[in-house]
Parts: structure tokens; C-alpha cells; sequence
């Protein structure tokens, strides 16, 4: 997985954030990125919804076999596939931006890169969903004694609560940089995983903050039946580039920067 010393290697020693600079570049930049970018979606939608119909089929097949322990299994099992399959394009997706922010040429097929390590974006992605995972059963724990009629002090059920959305927020904004790092830098998944938590801590509240507008700016652009999807879609992606090359600009380990060099 990598020793503490090459972990830190990769590790900026500090950046400046400005969310009005990166949302305007990165809006600036959804001109030339729209259809890479939604081409690439596009292919994310069409593959996830084919998957799950080849689940949903293969679902039915063994419910009727009666053996309900199948099912559950099969289930669990149909799930990690799809997983594998489809997120590597999403971290495609998100290399793209990377090269929009350095004004590299983009194209659909630039997403296929993902493919080259979907083991480890698989494992990151595992164990990301792990660890969220932890965050969210400690917020759900008053709901549980509920269900099992055990009462608690208001005051203590709302701490279960914020406590469990405090780490699910914390270390969901803190591993944004994981997939990018796995494919600029080659990193294993669980050095990508400390070098964007370590990363983000510096700025964690910017970053906190900038991740709520953008969370802001698509759903009020998906208000008018979606159409501004068309631009906030590409406009995230493209900042997420942008942090990137801002952040780790000076780095020595970075195939991308190394193909404007």
C-alpha cells in the first residue's frame, strides 16, 4: 500500500482555494467540454441502466429457484460487478477535467482511461463505501433502538445523528481527489485515499463549501425539465479539474502535467 514517507511525497505542502475563481473558470471552460463530457456520461447512463436490467433479469431467474439465500448473494455479488464495470469511467470522466484544465485536447474516448486501473478504483471505491457506510449507521443508531423500543435522551439520539453526518461529510468531501490520483499519480488505493483526505484537511471548509454550491447549482439547474444539466453537469467536472491542477500543479509524479511539459 506504500509507506508513510511516499504517501507524504505526493502530499502538497499547501494550495490556495478561491471557490469564486474555480466556479468561473470552470464555467468558463464548459465551452469544448460539454460533449466529451456528456458523451462520457452518456455512456456511464447507458451502461449502468443495461447492467441493471441484466441484473434484474438474472434476480428473477434465481428467485424462482426458491433458494432465497441465492438471491441475497447474487444480489450482493451483481452489485460489485456493475461497480467494477461503471466506475471506471466515471474516473475517466473526471481525468477529463483535469486535461480541460490545462487546455489539453479532450474526447469521449479519454474516459476508456479508467479501464487501465479498475482494480484499484474498484478497491478505493469498496472501501470509500466502507467507511461512509460507518458514518451513516452511527447517524441511523436512534432510529434502530427506536424500531427496538429502547429510548434514549432527545439530546443524546441528536448526537448519534450529527456525529454519524459529521464523519459521513467529513470523509466524503475528503476523498474527492482519490480517483484522480489512482490514475494521474498511479497511486494504490489506500495511498490515494490518505493523500486526498490529508490533502483536503488544509482547506477541508473551502472545499466543504465550494462542494455545497455546485451541489446547489445542479439541482436549481435541474429544475426547468434539466436543461441546464447541459452546462453545471461539464461545469462540475471541470472544476473538479481545476482544484486539481491547482493543488497538485507543482508535482513531479503527474502523467497529465507532464503531457503539457
Amino acid at each position: 500500500m506504500g509507506s508513510k514517507k511516499s504517501i507524504t511525497a505526493h502530499i502538497p505542502t499547501d494550495y490556495d482555494i478561491s471557490i469564486g475563481a474555480v466556479l468561473s473558470e470552470a464555467w468558463h471552460r464548459v465551452k469544448g467540454s460539454k460533449a466529451p463530457i456528456w458523451g462520457a456520461t452518456g455512456l456511464y447512463l447507458l451502461l449502468s441502466i443495461a447492467l441493471g436490467i441484466i441484473a434484474g433479469v438474472i434476480g428473477l431467474l434465481i428467485e424462482r429457484t426458491g433458494y432465497s439465500f441465492l438471491h441475497v448473494g447474487s444480489g450482493l455479488l451483481i452489485n460489485l460487478v456493475v461497480l467494477l464495470i461503471t466506475m471506471p469511467i466515471v474516473a475517466g470522466i473526471l481525468y477529463i477535467g483535469i486535461k480541460r484544465s490545462l487546455d489539453q485536447p479532450i474526447k469521449v474516448t479519454n474516459a476508456f482511461i479508467g479501464y487501465g486501473y479498475t482494480w484499484r478504483i474498484f478497491w478505493a471505491v469498496l472501501m470509500i463505501s466502507i467507511i461512509l457506510s460507518i458514518g451513516l449507521a452511527i447517524a441511523l443508531i436512534p432510529y434502530l433502538l427506536l424500531m427496538m423500543q429502547i429510548t434514549l435522551p432527545a439530546s443524546l439520539m441528536l448526537l448519534f445523528v450529527l456525529c454519524g453526518l459529521v464523519v459521513f461529510l467529513y470523509f466524503a468531501i475528503g476523498y474527492m481527489f482519490v480517483f484522480q490520483l489512482i490514475i494521474d499519480q498511479q497511486l494504490g488505493p489506500w495511498q490515494a485515499m490518505e493523500v486526498s483526505r490529508r490533502t483536503v484537511n488544509m482547506h477541508w471548509f473551502s472545499l466543504c463549501g465550494l462542494s455545497l454550491i455546485k451541489l446547489f447549482i445542479l439541482f436549481v439547474s435541474a429544475i426547468p425539465l434539466g436543461i441546464g444539466l447541459i452546462w453545471t453537469v461539464p461545469m462540475v467536472f471541470n472544476s473538479l479539474g481545476v482544484l486539481y491542477r491547482n493543488v497538485w500543479k507543482k508535482t513531479t509524479s503527474s502523467r497529465v502535467f507532464a503531457e503539457t511539459a
